[in-house]
C-alpha cells in the first residue's frame, strides 16, 4: 500500500514542537494572540510537523531534522512571516491560520481523506486537526470495543463508516455535525489502513475488496495501459493518482507533450487506468475523469469519444 501509517501520536498536552524548531519569534507571536487561539495553532503545527515524514518518536525531532525535510516548507514560511516587521499581528495571525489549514488539508488528502473546502475555515481548524490525529492514533489503539468490524461494512458509504468509527472512538455523545460537514470522502485504502492498525495487521498485505473488484471488472479498459503493465508486474495498488502520474512521468511524457486532437484519447486511457488502480473510491472516479476531459478537450467530436471511454467503466453504485 502507498499509505505509510506512523505509530500512534503521543504528545503531552503542553507540547509545542515549533518552539524548538522556530524558537523566539514563535514564542513571542503566541504571546500576542489569545491563549485559546495559540493552542489551536500549536495543535495544528504539532500534527503537521509530526506527520511530515517525521521520525516516529517525538523526542527524536529536532530543528535540523524538521528544517531539512523536503516535504514541507511550513517552518521556513512561518519563520519568515514572524520576523517580517511590515506585517501587523492581526495579519500574521490570519496568515498563520491559512498556513495551518492548507497544510492540514494537504496532509489529510495525502492519507485519503477529502474535505469539503466550503467548510475549511479558521473556526473548523480544531476539527480538521482532530480528524488527522484520529487517523494516526488508530495505528496504536487496542480495539477493545470492536471498531475494526465496522470498517468492512461495504454496504455503508466509506465516509459514513469512517465517521461512525470516529464517533465510537471519541464517545457516542460526541457531536459529529462539524465532522459530517468537513469530511466529504474517505478512501477504501484509508479505511483498510485504519482497520489493519486496529487489528495489528501488516497494512502492506492485501487490498480493499472494492478495489480488487473494480480492477477485475475493468480489465478491458485497463488492457494496453501503463497501469495494466504495472499490475501485471505485481506493482503496488491503492496509491494516489498524483503518485502514479509522477512515478510514470517519463513514460507519459510523449503523450503529455502532444495533447492535441485525437492524441488526447491515448492520454485519457492512461489516466483512466491510473484511476482504476488508485485509492479513489468508485463513486468519485467519473467526476474526476470528466473534469479532466473538459480541462483538456474543447472539440465536441473528441469530447464524445472521451465520454464513451469513461462510460464503459464498471463502477459500484452505477
Amino acid at each position: 500500500m502507498l499509505i505509510n501509517a506512523e505509530e500512534a501520536i503521543l504528545l503531552a498536552d503542553d507540547e509545542d514542537l515549533a518552539a524548538n524548531v522556530i524558537g523566539g519569534p514563535w514564542l513571542l507571536f503566541k504571546q500576542t494572540i489569545p491563549e485559546a487561539q495559540a493552542k489551536i495553532l500549536v495543535n495544528a503545527f504539532n500534527l503537521i510537523l509530526l506527520t511530515d515524514g517525521a521520525t516516529s518518536e517525538p523526542e527524536e525531532i529536532d530543528e535540523d531534522s524538521i528544517m531539512g525535510r523536503t516535504g514541507s516548507l511550513l517552518p521556513v514560511m512561518v519563520q519568515n512571516l514572524l520576523v517580517d516587521e511590515a506585517v501587523s499581528t492581526p495579519n500574521k495571525k490570519a496568515h498563520m491560520y491559512e498556513f495551518m489549514i492548507d497544510n492540514t488539508m494537504s496532509l489529510l488528502q495525502g492519507i485519503g481523506i477529502t474535505l469539503d473546502e466550503k467548510y475549511t475555515t479558521a473556526e473548523m481548524l480544531p476539527f480538521i486537526c482532530k480528524i488527522g490525529y484520529f487517523f494516526y492514533e488508530m495505528q496504536g489503539y487496542q480495539d477493545l470495543i470492536g471498531l475494526a468490524s465496522s470498517l468492512e461494512s461495504y454496504d455503508v458509504a466509506p465516509v459514513d463508516r469512517f465517521l461512525l468509527v470516529m464517533q465510537r472512538y471519541l464517545g457516542e455523545e460526541t457531536d459529529m455535525t462539524n465532522y459530517e460537514l468537513l469530511v466529504s470522502d474517505v478512501s477504501e485504502v484509508t479505511l483498510k489502513t485504519i482497520k489493519d492498525g486496529l487489528e495489528g495487521d501488516d497494512p502492506s498485505v492485501g487490498l480493499p475488496e472494492p478495489l480488487i473488484k473494480r480492477v477485475k471488472a475493468n480489465i478491458p479498459s485497463l488492457e494496453g495501459t501503463i497501469a495494466y503493465t504495472h499490475i501485471r508486474s505485481n506493482g503496488q495498488l491503492g496509491g494516489s493518482v498524483e503518485s502514479f502520474l509522477n512515478f510514470f512521468q517519463q513514460e507519459l511524457r510523449p503523450l503529455v507533450d502532444n495533447l492535441t486532437g485525437d492524441n488526447v484519447l491515448p492520454y485519457l486511457k492512461e489516466l483512466i487506468g491510473f484511476y482504476l488502480i488508485s485509492e479513489v473510491n468508485d463513486h468519485a472516479i467519473r467526476n474526476h475523469l470528466n473534469k479532466a476531459v473538459y480541462d483538456l478537450v474543447d472539440d465536441m467530436v473528441i469530447l464524445n469519444k472521451a465520454e464513451a471511454l469513461i462510460n464503459k467503466l464498471v463502477l459500484a453504485n452505477d
